[in-house]
């Protein structure tokens, strides 16, 4: 008896995910712009349930697959997004996607009037060693990069990055540098005698 009832709960969940399945459904709209009621192209489409997703045409059209219980995401550039789910679209009569504009305030922008040619001598005229981290101080502007220094390949690294490794022997630009490092070399050991 316990196998039994066992297998019918099987089968009657194994029959509901089956259901649940086929009742996938392709939707369409379009997207539009609240205030000017123009299309929006390459908005972006989400389905948040399946994680599918789709971006619209030229002409602001969309389609997409999904279930009558997923929600779809509408965001675009300079616009907020929407969240809306498949049911509640399918209950709109016009089929159509509305996004309004999203302002932000952003904070206050001091311009101060410098010399342009002293602000370029001081930039290109800026010492910067590769042992220290590329901190640039030029009249106010202060700019870290990071450390300048390349990848240096040793055992250690062959073992911990052998991508990195590999790559750093092999590809042009590498052996290029080798190469005129090595001639370089060559040159400082030469001795040259003017005649």
């Amino acid at each position: 008896m316990k196998p039994l009832c066992t297998l019918l709960i099987l089968l009657l969940f194994t029959s509901y995910s089956g259901i649940s399945q086929t009742n996938k459904i392709t939707f369409s709209g379009l997207v539009i712009n609240a205030m000017t009621g123009e299309i929006i192209n390459n908005a972006h489409i989400l389905n948040m349930n399946s994680h599918n997703g789709t971006i619209t045409n030229r002409r602001g059209y969309f389609e997409l697959m999904g279930t009558l219980s997923d929600s779809i995401r509408i965001s675009y550039i300079s616009f907020e997004t929407k969240i809306i789910s498949v049911h509640d679209f399918f209950q709109q009569s016009h089929k159509s996607i509305v996004l309004h504009k999203r302002s932000e305030q952003l904070d206050e922008i001091l311009l101060i009037r410098g010399d342009w040619r002293k602000f370029k001598k001081e930039f290109i005229e800026a010492q910067v060693s590769p042992e220290q981290g590329a901190v640039i101080e030029l009249a106010g502007v202060r700019q870290y990069k990071g450390p300048l220094i390349g990848f240096q390949p040793n055992m250690a690294t062959a073992v911990t990055s052998p991508i990195s490794f590999v790559h750093h022997y092999f590809n042009k630009k590498s052996r290029e540098n080798r190469k005129t490092n090595r001639y370089m070399r060559i040159i400082k050991k030469a001795s040259y005698t003017d005649d």
